[in-house]
């Protein structure tokens, strides 16, 4: 008999999605991108962005909550615990919806809120549902997401410690994805080798069919320009021992029936000059000294368009990063090159 689990999560009605564009467009972005929070459009609201300092590290949510006026008609229902859920339950999927490993992390908010726009539905993992109502809020009042996508919502409490809870988070998504790196566990915290292999056994169990990691492989994304800095680094590599290396990862991946794509890149921020480059999709180790970074929207578009058309990217690993000689081509032009 399957074991029985209760769910807690945010009830949303769910829409189907709509046709989904197949181009990643590299957009120009201004000083501030859409998750570098300013003022809010609406010239009524009080609220205040918290000014961090110049570098690309602050929080895209380092907010005063206690500024946010009530926006309860904006945000979903918290239902109910229901109870005598069942993995067998899991198998009714849908097609349109993703399971976002890590929503809350620079990278997963960004992937959450590109696949809404593409018409998705999305469970979004995140660690603590009462910070996830707090998100929700900011997204609202700053429009980072409409009336209509908060509609196709459902923030699911989720971490990286137990499979069987990340595959109830799962739910009834058919796909998930996964950033690898600094500041994917939230704000602040990592996301391992090995937290991203509870994901992909979680997504085994729980019938999904293509799951995307991302390894996100640029150390200054975790940099914060402080001393304490260095310590880190050095605990981080005095355990690594511990975590599982990529060949090891991709090794234990390839074991499950899961299909996936893993996506290798050097991530940076939105309002950097890389943003303003088109994409490139390589085979592994094909990358040369003109390749550049890759705007963490950018990488959430190409996750969006790798789910609405998984064949061309299943079971591939291909490094993606920006050429500013790069000529504009469609997603599963990039991916149908690579073996």
């Amino acid at each position: 008999m399957a074991p029985s689990l209760t769910s807690n999560s945010f009830l949303l009605s769910t829409t189907p999605h709509s046709r989904l564009s197949l181009r990643v467009l590299a957009k120009k972005a201004g000083p501030f991108s859409t998750f570098q929070l300013g003022k809010p459009k609406d010239d009524g609201s009080s609220s205040e962005e918290s000014q961090t300092g110049g570098s690309g590290n602050s929080s895209p949510f380092n907010i005063d909550f206690g500024k946010v006026p009530d926006m309860k008609s904006l945000l979903p229902v918290v239902s109910k615990p229901s109870s005598g859920l069942s993995f067998g339950n899991f198998r009714r999927k849908d097609p349109g919806t993703v399971f976002v490993a890590g929503a809350t992390g620079q990278a997963g908010i960004r992937i959450a809120q590109t696949l809404l726009r593409e018409g998705f539905s999305v469970r979004a993992g995140v660690p603590q549902l009462g910070a996830a109502q707090e998100l929700a809020r900011l997204a609202a009042l700053y429009k980072i997401i409409s009336n209509e996508e908060s509609k196709r919502l459902n923030a699911v409490e989720s971490t990286f410690q137990d499979t069987e809870a990340i595959a109830k988070a799962i739910g009834n998504a058919s796909k998930a994805v996964v950033t690898i790196g600094p500041t994917e566990n939230g704000p602040t915290s990592e996301v391992s080798t090995l937290d991203a292999l509870q994901v992909i056994e979680a997504a085994q169990l729980a019938g999904v069919g293509h799951v995307a990691i991302i390894y996100d492989g640029n150390p200054d994304s975790a940099s914060t320009n402080n001393v304490l800095d260095g310590f880190k680094t050095f605990f981080n590599n005095l355990f690594s021992q511990s975590q599982l290396s990529v060949p090891e990862f991709l090794q234990k991946v390839i074991e499950t029936d899961v299909s996936y794509t893993f996506i290798k890149t050097s991530l940076t921020e939105d309002f950097s000059p890389e943003s303003s480059y088109n994409v490139v999709v390589s085979a592994e180790g094909s990358t040369s000294t003109n390749d550049l970074k890759v705007a963490k929207s950018q990488i959430a578009s190409v996750v969006a368009n790798v789910f609405s058309n998984t064949s061309v990217a299943e079971n591939k690993v291909v490094e993606v990063f920006t050429n500013p000689s790069a000529p504009l081509k469609p997603v599963d032009e990039l991916f149908s090159a690579i073996p």
